[in-house]
């Protein structure tokens, strides 16, 4: 994830060396929020995320301003705020299978836009 983010985002900065785990975090600046592009190989799926941890108030902000949110990319987003969980997330996710070389690239392209989007918009929006 990191080669495509370096070379194509205009707002992430992707400077983490890659770990072990399907999903990719960065910072944006934001104590207790990043950016997560995530890759799950079982159920065939991608997601970008914003994760909001342990600040349901945080979330509940963004919340209320969701119309105006969504409007900016052009597409829905699912709003989970776990109330279970000290974590909150926004998420977009499609189906894909990147263990798969002739959707990896595309998907892997995808998740770079996805997390710029995030970026772009929440950062207008941060902090509240």
């Amino acid at each position: 994830m990191r080669e495509p983010g370096e070379e194509r985002a205009q707002t992430l900065r992707f400077t983490r060396n890659p770990r072990a785990q399907h999903w990719y975090d960065i910072s944006i600046g934001v104590g207790g929020v990043e950016v997560e592009l995530r890759v799950i190989s079982q159920s065939k799926v991608v997601a970008g995320e914003l994760y909001i941890g342990d600040d349901k108030q945080l979330f509940g902000r963004l919340y209320e301003h969701r119309r105006a949110i969504e409007t900016e990319p052009g597409f829905p987003l699912d709003w989970r705020p776990m109330p279970n969980r000290k974590a909150s997330r926004i998420l977009r996710e499609r189906e894909g299978d990147f263990t798969d070389p002739a959707q990896a690239a595309h998907l892997a392209d995808w998740l770079v836009q996805t997390g710029d989007a995030f970026a772009d918009i929440f950062l207008k929006y941060l902090p509240l």
